[in-house]
């Protein structure tokens, strides 16, 4: 069974939207609507039947909710959708139903059990799983070229790098009563460290900074991509381990190192590097195994 990195109907949802509307989330693609008009709903005026593949009829209720979602995350954004834009995005939807459909009719031609799939999401991403590891999967080889390549332009994420988390507190410049009770309140977070408070949990209270939603989570990094403040202590404290309070142009710190990773060398690599590249690569073919497919069958298309 090929094992893709997201469930197929988001995959090839993703692949076929343009950059305009690639955030956009996906659920529940075949459900009902049940809408209502509001000020959140989509404007644009849609058939109930919106396009049809050989005999499979694709009705406006099926892609409603996520157009609805779509209209609602660019007006979050502050860049409201106009009536053209709502349309565009309803046939990018009506596009991803249209290689759904001819995807489960590949998979009955093949054998595969497709009966109901459209009314059951947890089907249809397994026959879609079994098309594509049939058809698609078995076409695409990765050489040790391709990794090499890759290996090469993306150096710095097989360094060595250490996972760390920080809490900084703000000193104003050249307030020295600013410094002093920001020491003062560090101090007094190394002393709950000390008796056992967890780094997160107090980077949640009190650091502040734009990663204490995070519990101060900086994620794996090299050392070329750390202030070098922080690397100058991350990559000589062992996981576990907390600085002492320093200083940046920011205010004053503490660091703890949660995790490392050592260097990798294009060998070592080799196999999540060629697993990656392939997952890629199979997301590309199935857009032009569904373009071939679609050539071969009667597609219509009523807005």
């Amino acid at each position: 069974m090929l094992f893709l990195p997201h469930k197929i109907v988001r995959l090839l949802y993703f692949l076929l939207l343009p950059v305009l509307l690639a955030s956009t989330p996906v659920t529940n693609v075949w459900a009902h609507a049940g809408h209502s008009h509001d000020a959140s709903e989509p404007q644009v005026k849609l058939p109930n039947v919106l396009a049809k593949v050989n005999d499979t009829s694709i009705s406006k209720d099926s892609i409603w909710p996520d157009l609805k979602k779509t209209v609602e995350l660019y007006k979050e954004k502050g860049v409201p959708l106009n009536v053209d834009q709502e349309k565009v995005a309803a046939k990018k939807l009506v596009e991803g139903e249209i290689r759904k459909i001819l995807l489960l009719e590949e998979g009955k031609g093949l054998g595969i059990d497709t009966e109901g799939a459209l009314d059951d999401k947890a089907k249809l991403n397994d026959v879609l799983q079994q098309v594509i590891a049939k058809k698609v999967s078995p076409r695409v080889t990765i050489s040790n070229a391709e990794v090499a390549d890759y290996y090469k332009k993306n150096k710095g994420k097989f360094q060595e790098r250490v996972r760390a988390s920080v809490i900084l507190l703000k000193v104003k410049p050249k307030d020295s009563d600013s410094e002093r009770k920001a020491l003062k309140k560090m101090e007094s977070i190394v002393d709950q460290i000390n008796r056992g408070a967890k780094f997160g949990e107090l980077a949640k209270k009190f650091s502040q900074d734009s990663l204490r939603s995070r519990g101060g989570d900086l994620g794996f990094l090299p050392k070329n991509r750390m202030l070098p403040e922080f690397a100058e202590w991350a990559f000589k404290l062992k996981p576990g381990e907390t600085s002492e309070i320093f200083r940046s142009s920011h205010g004053l710190h503490l660091l703890q190192v949660t995790d490392y990773k050592d260097a990798q060398s294009v060998e070592e690599a080799r196999e999540s590097i060629r697993g990656y590249l392939k997952k890629k690569k199979v997301r590309q073919e199935t857009r032009v195994f569904t373009d071939s497919l679609k050539t071969n069958a009667k597609v219509t298309i009523y807005f």
